[in-house]
């Protein structure tokens, strides 16, 4: 494993601890200004400071060398990205004219920031802990843009279930206003849904830079750095489809944004396992007998569930005109079948591997355990949807949407499951044949 300049933990601690704290923010954010949950003020403000102050106890115990500047630096970045939604507040009409508060509450809303990590992370100091060095905190930035990507496709599987992705009529701005200053006043219904969804997507694009950013600095790997890169040229190609889509109506805009969106979420998985620990310290893969079946049996398992995905997206997305496109809804029907068989050839075969490698144990059963839940969720989702023919009603919301996201969750661990098999484990070497004896003369 390389060896990194000091300097690399610091940053690096500073970096995660922000982009972490801020997602975790977002998340409590969005759901607590949820349509039919919207909570007051005051105690939105609490629980974020809350998520605040446990960011910096987090970094003060796991980062304990570091003083009060590096705290007030994640902080900052924290904060800097939150900026994103605040201009949001700063506004109480659909114009782009900024507010004069703002330039009050901009350094407000940072300072409130710094003080507030800072606190929670001189009690973490307090307590401090083994602390996690570069890689660990390395992981902890890949990992922050896998939640946020996963918290784009529950918000776009909302926007879908509830039938609001016209909400919004223009992009890039939000009805002739620019996207990161639309008031949250006006953040009503579908609005909400969809205006929430490009936020998010916003903060997964970021997030993304970020990552980049990371990666050439600390990867020495050029391909990992030309995969990082094509990330961030995939995430863009996302956002233009999704826009796309808005501006033209073509269904074939929604089906890509779609589908990349859950492939997206798969491949940063990708690159945070690539990154790890583990993988760096894997020199050699676990001779096992039988090792070509379990490579194929995952390699299969994983292109059954991208086609799987690309069957749901076509459903979900063209079920409206279900008449000229029967077809998307029959395969996603049938194929689950082969996904079953698939999953659990893979499944209980890496499962059957603990012993040698217990890293595919642990990817085995949760392989299993989520598509079970996919099965229960699919069939609730199915019965919701035929049940009912008119409006979405919150129950069909909701097994849709968990359907979806449990789907985007299941092909990640289906390409956890192919990339860890395809590291760990490797079929036994020919032994070298034995030394001949001299003849006796």
């Amino acid at each position: 494993m390389p060896i990194a300049p000091a300097h690399w933990e610091r940053n690096l601690a500073i970096v995660g601890s922000g982009l972490s704290t801020a997602v975790l923010m977002w998340l409590a954010g969005y759901l607590l200004h949820f349509p039919g949950v919207h909570l007051p003020g005051p105690v939105i403000f609490v629980v974020l400071a809350i998520i605040l102050v446990a960011g910096g106890f987090g970094f003060g115990r796991r980062a304990s060398a570091q003083g009060p500047v590096s705290g007030a630096t994640a902080a900052i970045v924290c904060g800097g990205i939150n900026l994103l939604i605040l201009g949001s507040v700063l506004r109480g009409h659909v114009d782009d004219a900024v507010q004069p508060a703002a330039l009050i509450r901009i350094p407000g809303a940072l300072l409130a920031h710094v003080l507030l990590f800072g606190a929670g992370q001189a009690a973490g100091r307090r307590m401090a802990a083994a602390p996690l060095d570069w890689v660990a905190w390395r992981s902890r930035v890949i990992a922050s843009v896998v939640g946020a990507t996963l918290l784009v496709v529950i918000a776009g599987g909302i926007v879908t279930s509830t039938g609001t992705g016209f909400a919004v009529p223009d992009w890039p701005g939000t009805f002739g206003s620019n996207m990161f200053l639309y008031p949250l006043s006006q953040m009503t219904g579908g609005i909400y849904y969809e205006h929430a969804h490009r936020l998010y997507g916003a903060l997964v694009g970021f997030a993304t830079i970020i990552m980049l950013g990371v990666i050439l600095a600390t990867e020495s790997r050029r391909w990992v750095k030309h995969a990082s890169a094509l990330l961030l040229l995939l995430v863009i190609l996302q956002g233009v489809a999704g826009g796309s889509w808005v501006l033209t109506a073509h269904p074939g805009f929604v089906v890509l944004h779609g589908a990349f969106g859950q492939i997206y979420f798969a491949l940063t998985g990708v690159m945070l396992a690539v990154t790890s620990r583990a993988w760096l310290e894997r020199r050699m893969p676990v001779e096992l007998a039988g090792a070509q079946v379990d490579r194929s049996r995952s390699l299969h398992l994983a292109i059954a569930l991208l086609v799987q995905l690309l069957s749901g997206v076509l459903y979900r997305h063209l079920k409206s005109a279900d008449q000229v496109f029967p077809w998307p809804a029959h395969l996603h029907l049938s194929f689950m079948l082969v996904v079953i068989v698939f999953a659990c050839l893979a499944g209980f075969r890496a499962w059957a591997r603990a012993d040698a490698v217990p890293l595919l144990g642990v990817l085995g059963r949760a392989l299993l355990l989520v598509l079970v839940v996919q099965l229960i969720l699919g069939f609730g989702a199915l019965f919701a949807v035929m049940a009912w023919k008119g409006e979405p009603y919150t129950a069909q919301v909701i097994l849709t949407t968990a359907h979806q996201a449990n789907g985007a969750i299941l092909l990640l661990l289906g390409v956890q499951l192919l990339l860890w098999t395809w590291r760990c484990v490797g079929a036994p070497r020919p032994a070298a044949p034995a030394a001949r004896l001299p003849a006796a003369s």
